[in-house]
């Protein structure tokens, strides 16, 4: 492949070290909570604040972008549950009145203490379980409530593709009635409609409601016996009666399809910083969703890797006519360099040496929510 040596723009771009633009400071400060001032110098935590274009926030053309925030999550650790603070003294209190009762042959006295006992436990159980799912809202996954503290390691501010989707599926499924299972709900029903009669009415209830779902179930029986035997015999007689029975299906709620989020990237840097910012954003997304050994010595366990939070932001907030997107994962990074003809800037330094960064960088992102969607999230804007 040809390579093409082309010089930067000198008029587009500069600025650096240790002060940051309007646009930086903006997604800093939206993050760390006004914290940063004008030439304040290193960012705080060491967070790593990239936009592309320069100006993502700021043009008065645009003002559309999206913020990609990679989070680190610290160990994970189920919280420990502890008893309510009264739980144990009402439980002694009333185990010693139930010895009590016992002793003395009071057995309606012990039989109130047990039910009060009864009571208390499940009390208690309701509230150690309101810890675990109660309180975290929407959110069901597991990770989510369970890992530790996130810390922002990355801000990534990326101009808006030409159209963003979002696609939201639940999916159903044929499942089949058993013959047998059919006739039980037949008898069932027969038997439940005949209410306030006789029991012997309602079984002989239940046994006509059955009658025409048993002559099927006993023929499908058949049919597949003689089938096993004599191949094609079930074909010879659907040929005789002129009929077949078919299996009896149902389309039935099976499950919601996690959401996933695609985007792709052209990269075109006209300065020596945009194609170092180019190299930046590529290595925190590929950094940010790869695992790393938990255990440098057996190279076996891994940590979970970092989470992505998305936003759709207008000029400095969040563009609430779009769809809210839940943490995610980042499982896929494409990334091409060149095009047709592979075509270079001049050469300078880069992240892990010197060479010509490409004139054209195309990066493609695949991302997946780890909160599966319910109706309460859909009312919240997800």
């Amino acid at each position: 492949m040809s390579e093409t040596l082309v010089k930067y723009n000198p008029n587009v771009g500069g600025g650096a070290g240790g002060t940051y633009s309007k646009s930086e400071l903006s997604q800093l400060n939206a993050t760390l909570g006004d914290q940063v001032s004008p030439g304040s110098g290193p960012v705080p935590q060491a967070i790593s604040m990239l936009s592309y274009p320069l100006d993502v926030q700021d043009n008065p053309q645009a003002g559309h972008y999206i913020n990609f925030t990679a989070k680190k999550r610290s160990a994970g650790t189920i919280a420990k549950q502890k008893a309510s603070k009264n739980f144990d003294t009402i439980l002694a209190d009333l185990t010693a009145q139930a010895n009590d009762a016992e002793s003395l042959g009071d057995v309606a006295g012990g039989a109130a203490v047990e039910k009060q006992i009864v009571g208390l436990r499940s009390t208690e159980q309701k509230r150690l379980e309101s810890l675990v799912s109660g309180s975290a809202g929407n959110n069901r996954s597991i990770q989510q409530k369970s890992l530790g503290t996130t810390e922002t390691v990355a801000v990534i501010s990326l101009y808006m593709p030409p159209n963003v989707t979002v696609n939201y599926k639940v999916n159903y499924g044929d499942q089949e009635i058993g013959n047998l299972a059919l006739i039980g709900k037949e008898a069932f029903e027969g038997f439940k409609n005949a209410a306030g009669q006789s029991l012997r009415d309602r079984l002989k209830a239940a046994g006509v409601q059955t009658k025409s779902a048993a002559k099927e179930a006993l023929l499908a029986f058949a049919n597949t016996s003689l089938d096993t035997f004599a191949p094609g015999a079930r074909t010879l007689s659907n040929i005789a009666r002129g009929s077949v029975v078919t299996p009896r299906m149902e389309l039935m709620f099976e499950g919601i399809t996690r959401r996933s989020f695609s985007y792709s990237f052209v990269f075109i840097p006209k300065s020596e910083r945009e194609s170092k910012i180019v190299e930046e954003i590529v290595y925190e997304f590929k950094v940010n969703m790869m695992p790393e050994y938990s255990n440098n010595s057996t190279r076996r366990e891994m940590d979970i890797p970092n989470t992505f939070e998305i936003d759709y932001q207008y000029k400095g907030s969040r563009n609430s006519f779009l769809n809210r997107i839940n943490t995610c994962f980042l499982q896929d990074v494409n990334v091409q360099y060149g095009a047709d003809r592979f075509t270079a800037y001049e050469s300078t330094k880069s992240k892990f040496g010197v060479g010509p960064p490409a004139q054209k960088t195309t990066v493609t992102l695949q991302f997946a929510e780890l909160e599966l969607l319910n109706k309460d999230l859909i009312k919240d804007g997800y």
